[in-house]
């Protein structure tokens, strides 16, 4: 039997998961792809530059990234949450999460040892994909960096730069360096069919949507980021799934863990783990090494973030019309998306 304040959490989680389903489907937003860096912001349910195609050089998600990452410009104590336990802030775009991760059962309160996290990185991809050291395109940049600014910047400092100024001044720069502009000349002549900037640019907001959310306890989210892992996820799953299977010598406990955390989008049909892009589960490197591996990447997580949060939404839906409470009422168009998953 729930305690009192349980119930008082859950019960106002599910009302704030409603409203935010309304807001979104009243304002021309798929809630699966809403972007929650925009709960920082003073309109955060405008439709504009959310997933609306772009003129060449326009990437406003990737800029509210950068300044959510490397700036202090966001308000991050009061994300449109704070009214939703005492005294709660959430600094972090994965924790403001929270009412939804209690209405689908993965957590009870903000103390708990599990809490919300970023199940794949931009961070981690993106700054390789502009350093001068340590892959593929090192030679490539360091020259671009040189033409550019003159010399070698420090990398964050310039993140942070682009992030305060006005991105439609330098921030298409990025489109210049060597795994953007051999992209664009593959996907020109036909030899590759994803243009790496228009995915890197819905990744950007796709990377804080709620299919790229999940609960971890802390100990295991700091282990992810170091190793031969580097916050790919498919190389987290895949050796999760090999433990466990070890253990329990059949996949009950891992078709429970999928089920649980709606993770089969992440894997084939037969419980395996989909790659991110080819050989990543057998090579020898957790980075992507050449364009065609991060165009691959960018555009198979985002397909699985997209079809994993449309399951996510349908199932919030699901139970919140299961609780036939007036104070907690979803709009006709936000009834419709029962059926997006």
């Amino acid at each position: 039997m729930k305690d009192m304040d349980g119930q008082k959490t859950e019960n106002k989680s599910l009302k704030w998961v409603a409203n935010w389903i309304n807001a979104c489907t009243d304002n021309g937003i798929k809630p699966w792809q809403f972007d929650f860096k925009r709960l920082y912001l003073d309109d955060s349910y405008s439709a504009k530059d959310q997933h609306a195609p772009l003129e060449e050089g326009d990437y406003p998600n990737l800029h509210l990234w950068l300044k959510y990452k490397f700036t202090k410009e966001l308000d991050k104590k009061s994300p449109n949450i704070s009214d939703l336990v005492d005294n709660y802030s959430a600094f972090e775009v994965d924790k403001a999460a929270f009412p939804i991760y209690v209405a689908l059962g993965w957590q009870k309160s903000v103390n708990d040892q599990i809490n919300g996290d970023t199940v794949n990185s931009l961070g981690t991809t993106f700054t390789q994909l502009l350093s001068v050291s340590n892959t593929q395109f090192s030679m490539e940049n360091t020259e671009r960096w040189q033409q550019l600014v003159g010399d070698i910047p420090n990398l964050k400092s310039k993140l942070q730069q682009w992030g305060t100024g006005e991105y439609d001044q330098e921030l298409d720069q990025i489109a210049s360096f060597q795994f953007a502009t051999e992209n664009g000349g593959k996907v020109k002549h036909g030899d590759n069919e994803i243009a790496v900037m228009k995915e890197l640019e819905r990744f950007a907001a796709l990377t804080s949507s709620i299919g790229n959310f999940m609960v971890f306890p802390s100990w295991m989210n700091q282990g992810r980021g170091i190793g031969n892992i580097h916050d790919y996820w498919d190389l987290a799953l895949r050796d999760m799934r090999n433990f466990w299977m070890e253990i329990s010598g059949d996949d009950t406990f891992w078709q429970d863990y999928l089920n649980k955390y709606y993770m089969h989008e992440f894997t084939y049909g037969n419980g395996e783990v989909v790659e991110l892009w080819s050989g990543h589960l057998t090579g020898p490197r957790a980075y992507p090494t050449n364009q065609a591996d991060i165009a691959e990447y960018f555009f198979n997580a985002n397909r699985i973030i997209e079809n994993r949060g449309k399951k996510m939404v349908c199932e919030l839906v699901k139970i919140i019309l299961e609780q036939h409470d007036e104070d907690i009422q979803l709009n006709e168009g936000a009834k419709k998306l029962i059926d997006a998953g």
